[in-house]
């Protein structure tokens, strides 16, 4: 893989949509420095093109390892392992989104109290991170579906990214060949 970098993104539009996150995400003490839900958006700096050539585990935890503080004293040491991570297809992610925003993590105030502005917020997102779009999760889902509109998840074992006193995380990375998006939601055991 070549060499990457990755750097803020401080377009109005990114800021826009980390504002959204956060005026939706409850405080607590026991997160540290972090909130319930947060979105970190990078924009990609690479020594060649990555159109075609991602591998979104490797570039997730390339992320991950560059983290900022204070998310990157919170690191789990699984953060690394491939194997556990999973990569749904779009819309599969794209559900997973809407589910998040929407109902958060355990029994967290959720960021959107209704499935269409989630809807609308996970389309900007998308369309800001840009084609192709990949997506990593840290959490197995499955989808049960009612009808084409209707369905609910079933979550299954996954890992922590975070290691933070009694929470737990869960949360979608979204990659094009410009930029990386980390979604991510924090909850109580």
């Amino acid at each position: 893989m070549p060499q990457i970098k990755f750097h803020p993104c401080l377009s109005e539009e990114a800021l826009q949509l980390q504002q959204v996150i956060e005026a939706g995400a409850t405080d607590a003490e026991n997160t540290m420095d972090l909130g319930m839900a947060f979105l970190i958006i990078k924009e990609i700096e690479t020594s060649e093109s990555l159109e075609g050539s991602i591998d979104p585990v490797v570039l997730a935890n390339r992320f991950l390892d560059r983290l900022d503080e204070p998310y990157k004293k919170y690191l789990s040491e699984h953060h690394a392992i491939q194997p556990w991570w999973e990569i749904p297809s779009s819309q599969e992610a794209e559900r997973i989104i809407v589910w998040l925003l929407t109902h958060s993590v355990s029994a967290e105030p959720s960021a959107f109290d209704y499935v269409e502005p989630a809807i609308e917020f996970t389309q900007k997102l998308l369309q800001f991170i840009g084609e192709p779009c990949h997506f990593v999760t840290n959490v197995k889902r499955r989808i049960h579906w009612r009808t084409p509109d209707d369905y609910y998840f079933e979550s299954e074992a996954g890992f922590g990214v975070f290691r933070i006193g009694d929470c737990w995380d869960e949360g979608v990375m979204l990659i094009s060949s410009k930029r990386i998006g980390m979604l991510w939601f924090l909850g109580y055991d």
